[in-house]
């Protein structure tokens, strides 16, 4: 069932033709191939092979083989499905998979190969041969071709469609379990530029994992299969099946979304809310009409920005993506703040009343909360950990005791130790991603969040004959009851240290466990912490294998963890550090240190971004700020990418429609 394939994707059934390097010998694959593991390994999946062979000694044990085989399965979805620049070029079904991994082009024969194998996992499973559809709006940009692509691809495929059409993710999850359907897919690249596009898929309300009969390395085997087949059987291509039209349906869902969110959240905190000023940020995406109805019904006091989705216009100094990452926004910061952080400043700064601020993400599942603080004179962000713990604070009950609090590596190290020591609640820590929270055992979880702003609580649906506990983020929902826990007079718990290190436009080939690179953070890690009297560390093993995870103690006493991983969503890597206060000026030179050497090792400096960043760079050395009408001749797509990327990278700051070095 393991097919043997190389970054190309040709295959191997013997490997005498195989490349070989360094000590690694034919015979070492040949007895990796004839391994127990390997052998005994009954779902289909695909094998890296280049990545098989840096991992494998000359002389592989049983043990060596079962490890490697872990550590080189290969797929094409990351963290939250597949995602990347958009190209409606026409490429052969092979070809495409090469310019997703090669170049993270998400492509119309990529998504409908993505969807034949998905469909064939439907089937095999016995489910039922309808699906749920949605989308972000960002494909308005291409005149809908790949939102045509997504839904003709089940119609060819003999799946009855029934398409949401623009809607907030969780609501593709819901409409599933509220009617009776098995699968599910939405075309979305949700906090990422809007050049950018991807899919999601679902199985029962819940996202993908990776193994299993339900996971990433089966769809991905199913993909390559169908690509090398369509390629050589022009019978076999898809267009040149009808999509039968007589299975499709397009519904409005709107009002039953916002019925939904009126049943979810208590009458009295409804209440609660009405009486506040919020300024709303859909980032012009699939909240923009859901929100604006929902507050229209419910009479509330709501400025609401960015509200627009045309499409080229999602997540644009708009959204969490704007916010992530900071703790609080001062007066001197305003000039490069996103226009929800300038208004929630401006209105609480005048008014006598609180004013709280809501950004979610183009796809709607996370969203952040803020509110503007007299005493310090700061907009104060509330992210996924802090909107988790004013949630629980809200809806905290005796019989929650010994359920769990799930949360990812992302989430602050504090959460979890008050979590426990407040409400009871068993501290669990997962891969980063919703999918690893949302796959819980609902009857076990209480709340399930991480920093980036998912926020998850489990929720009633609407299904008289087989009721389901709903398990996906909501941002709106969220930030409304985080909002009346705080007007409930709530407060958040007190946040350790936290500091993540992006390099983007990576080579992610390079970081795996076993690599060179991974082999030298590794090292650079435990020589520096062996510097720090009293300091040890662990590694801790998680689900996905290709995250370096170290905790650090001191004197016994957890106090941190740095950890290093791809991206699953964007083509970055990030280095990060979460610790107690008091920490970070010992361990933060551990972290520049390791983001340094991946910006020397891995950035590609091929991609046209990183193409751009230079020219910027220079353009802001010479002239001291950059505008984009300095680079007419550029794609403004690339633009946009290699500013987003430079900010993130705190390179640069935006300020007014120009761009500025940080000093």
């Amino acid at each position: 069932m393991i097919r043997f394939i190389d970054r190309t994707f040709k295959t191997y059934n013997n490997f005498d033709n195989f490349i070989t390097t360094g000590n690694f010998t034919i015979d070492a694959l040949k007895c990796f191939e004839q391994s127990r593991a390997v052998s005994s390994f009954k779902l289909p999946a695909l094998v890296d092979v280049e990545k098989a062979a840096s991992l494998l000694t000359p002389n592989p044990t049983e043990e060596d083989c079962e490890k490697v085989l872990k550590l080189s399965l290969f797929t094409f979805m990351g963290t939250d499905g597949m995602r990347g620049k958009v190209s409606v070029e026409k490429f052969s079904y092979l070809e495409a998979l090469r310019k997703y991994t090669g170049e993270n082009l998400i492509t119309i024969p990529l998504l409908e190969l993505s969807i034949a194998a998905f469909v064939r996992m439907l089937k095999e499973s016995g489910r039922k041969m309808k699906v749920c559809i949605g989308n972000d709006s960002r494909d308005k940009a291409t005149n809908w071709a790949l939102v045509n692509a997504v839904k003709e691809g089940f119609l060819k495929n003999g799946v009855q469609v029934v398409d949401l059409g623009v809607a907030p993710t969780p609501y593709v999850p819901q409409y599933m379990l509220e009617n009776g359907i098995q699968g599910g897919a939405v075309l979305t690249a949700s906090h990422n530029p809007s050049n950018q596009n991807g899919i999601k898929f679902f199985f029962e309300g819940k996202k993908l994992l990776s193994d299993g009969p339900d996971g990433d390395f089966i769809l991905s085997a199913y993909m390559l299969e169908y690509a090398m087949a369509f390629d050589t059987d022009n019978g076999c291509k898809l267009d040149s099946v009808s999509a039968d039209y007589s299975a499709y349906t397009e519904l409005d869902y709107v009002d039953q979304a916002v019925d939904f969110l009126e049943k979810t959240i208590p009458a009295e905190y409804l209440q609660k809310i009405s009486g506040c000023r919020i300024i709303a940020d859909t980032a012009n995406g699939a909240w923009s009409l859901y929100a604006k109805r929902f507050f229209e019904r419910n009479k509330m006091n709501v400025l609401l920005l960015n509200c627009q989705p045309e499409g080229e216009n999602i997540n644009h100094n708009c959204g969490v993506a704007e916010i992530e990452g900071h703790a609080a926004f001062d007066e001197k910061a305003l000039s490069s703040a996103p226009e929800v952080i300038r208004k929630v400043y401006a209105e609480g700064k005048s008014s006598a009343n609180e004013v709280y601020g809501i950004a979610v993400d183009g796809d709607g599942d996370r969203g952040f909360v803020m509110k503007y603080d007299r005493a310090s004179d700061k907009v104060i962000v509330y992210d996924g950990d802090a909107e988790a713990y004013l949630i629980e604070s809200l809806i905290y009950k005796k019989s929650d005791e010994n359920k769990s609090a799930v949360f990812t590596i992302e989430s602050d190290l504090m959460v979890g130790i008050e979590m426990q020591e407040k409400f009871g609640l068993k501290p669990v820590m997962v891969d980063v991603g919703d999918k690893w929270i949302c796959n819980q055992n609902p009857e076990e979880l209480a709340v399930g969040f991480e920093s980036s702003g998912h926020a998850i609580v489990p929720c009633k649906t609407e299904n008289a004959g087989n009721p389901q506990i709903l398990l996906t983020g909501n941002g709106l929902l969220t930030a409304l009851l985080t909002i009346a826990s705080m007007e409930y007079g709530n407060t958040s718990f007190e946040k350790g240290y936290s500091n993540t290190l992006y390099t983007y436009f990576v080579k992610k080939e390079l970081f795996y466990n076993g690599s060179s690179l991974w082999l030298s953070d590794l090292g650079l890690i435990q020589s520096e912490i062996a510097k720090l009297n009293g300091f040890t560390t662990e590694i801790i093993c998680m689900k996905d294998p290709n995250v370096l995870v170290f905790s650090i103690f001191e004197k016994g006493k957890k106090c941190a963890l740095i950890f290093i991983r791809n991206s699953g969503t964007e083509d970055k890597n990030a280095v990060y550090l979460k610790c107690r206060n008091g920490f970070e000026q010992m361990l933060l030179p551990i972290t520049q240190k390791l983001s340094a050497l991946h910006r020397s090792k891995m950035l590609d400096s091929t991609r046209e971004e990183v193409i751009c960043e230079n020219k910027i760079l220079s353009i802001l050395h010479s002239k001291g700020f950059f505008v984009k009408g300095d680079l007419n001749s550029t794609p403004s797509g690339v633009i946009e990418s290699a500013l987003h990327a430079l900010v993130k990278e705190r390179i640069i700051c935006n300020q007014d429609d120009s761009y500025r070095l940080l000093a």
